[in-house]
């Protein structure tokens, strides 16, 4: 639930309440005999496109967008502690979507 809050697609929630709910959901997988990557599964593109739109948009470039200091290191940490959640052809369609943007 706090994963899909974070990387929804809904561009009106606050940048800070994101920071806010990824802190608490890096506490939670941290705790790693809670959930195993069998018991959940996690979409790499949604929080890639969060990831782009609050640290590389347009909006965040031009002070638009009211952004955290840290959110970029925030998302990078949540990114890392989510790995072992994304399926298995994760890696694939990452590479694609980088070699598209090259």
């Amino acid at each position: 639930m706090l994963f899909c809050c974070i990387s929804g697609t809904d561009e009106k929630m606050e940048a800070s309440l994101i920071t806010r709910l990824s802190t608490v959901l890096r506490d939670l997988l941290r705790m790693s005999k809670l959930l195993t990557p069998d018991d959940l599964e996690l979409d790499w593109k949604k929080l890639y496109d969060q990831h782009e739109r609050l640290v590389y948009g347009n909006d965040a470039n031009i002070g638009l967008l009211c952004v955290p200091i840290h959110i970029d290191k925030s998302l990078d940490s949540l990114t890392i502690l989510c790995r072992p959640y994304f399926s298995k052809d994760a890696t694939e369609e990452m590479l694609r979507q980088i070699f598209r943007c090259l």
